[in-house]
């Protein structure tokens, strides 16, 4: 079923595309009128309508058509609940995200419902903290991976923190569910950094966007827990912090995680949307005092329902 909602429901603006517009693709389109990056353009592609149908970011424009773009609807944000509230002192917290709810709001949305949202309405001090929006967050999380991150409360912990997390002093461990039998532990070590060139980043980067993909050094050491029917429960520990770094590493192992259709892996069931990643555990040096603390969180309940033999370790 198509996800998207049906145009009845929803309000759009409309472009009329001119002469000397015709024959672009739909997302370089909408890039040129709207002055988005083409990663943007690329995913409000996905939401537009081309004289009434739904279509796709390779679809090209003709001179006369209209292309509808929905106008979000006006979100209903919540406080970050006490149930995602793991950790909290007078300079850190550490938060719970779950699987689907994006970390900052996405560029095309701003009041998209996020983590960093949801942080400001129960924190509302953190708002001047870091870049606008960030609401104290030092780390960030993909949308579909679950799991735990750290939050500053204090210009001096946010100072702290990232000087930690640049120094590999922030220790972060996931679990994940990847595809095939993994027997072995090993370490995935790209010097080159993770994605070696901006061609290896999946779709186009704009050059705002290209430090982000720019090669960095990644290590992460795997290591399995639980042979399954045809996948593998594995451990990941990560002192560095590359984009993707995660995905891109198990995919290269030939064991891409369970739902990371964009690295290889087998779509989940369709009511469960997403990929098997979780943030599991968190070590880090406190700023206040110096002492490593740790704080760990168990998989989301839900993943057995997808792997039914899994067996949750804490």
């Amino acid at each position: 079923m198509d996800a998207r909602l049906p145009a009845s429901t929803r309000q759009a603006h409309v472009l009329r595309v001119e002469p000397a517009e015709e024959g672009l693709r739909v997302d370089r389109f909408l890039s040129r009128r709207l002055g988005l990056g083409r990663r943007a353009a690329m995913r409000l592609a996905a939401e537009v309508r081309l004289d009434g149908r739904w279509t796709d970011k390779g679809a090209v424009v003709r001179a006369g058509q209209e292309l509808q773009i929905p106008v979000p609807a006006e979100a209903s944000h919540t406080a970050l609940a006490d149930a995602d509230l793991v950790l909290a002192t007078q300079v850190v917290l550490v938060v719970a995200k779950p699987a689907g709810l994006p970390t900052l709001p996405s560029p095309l949305d701003r009041a998209e419902d996020c983590l960093a949202r949801r942080l400001a309405l129960r924190f509302p001090e953190l708002e001047a903290l870091g870049k606008p929006g960030e609401s104290g967050l030092v780390q960030r999380l993909d949308r579909w991976t679950s799991g735990l991150l750290l939050v500053a409360r204090t210009e001096d912990a946010t100072t702290a923190l990232r000087r930690s997390l640049r120094a590999g002093d922030v220790v972060k461990t996931y679990l994940a569910v990847v595809q095939g039998r993994l027997s072995a532990a090993t370490t995935v070590e790209t010097t080159a950094g993770t994605l070696p060139c901006l061609e290896s980043a999946p779709g186009p980067v704009s050059r705002r966007h290209a430090s982000a993909w720019a090669p960095r050094g990644a290590t992460s050491r795997v290591e399995p827990l639980h042979l399954g029917v045809g996948h593998t429960l594995i451990q990941v520990v990560a002192t560095t912090g590359v984009r993707h770094q995660i995905r891109v590493h198990l995919a290269s192992l030939g064991h891409p995680i369970l739902g990371d259709t964009r690295y290889g892996g087998a779509a989940l069931p369709a009511a469960r949307p997403g990929f098997l990643l979780h943030a599991h555990r968190l070590n880090w040096p406190d700023p206040a005092t110096g002492e490593r603390v740790d704080v760990a969180q168990t998989v989301p309940g839900w993943w057995q329902a997808v792997v039914p033999e899994l067996h949750q370790r804490g």
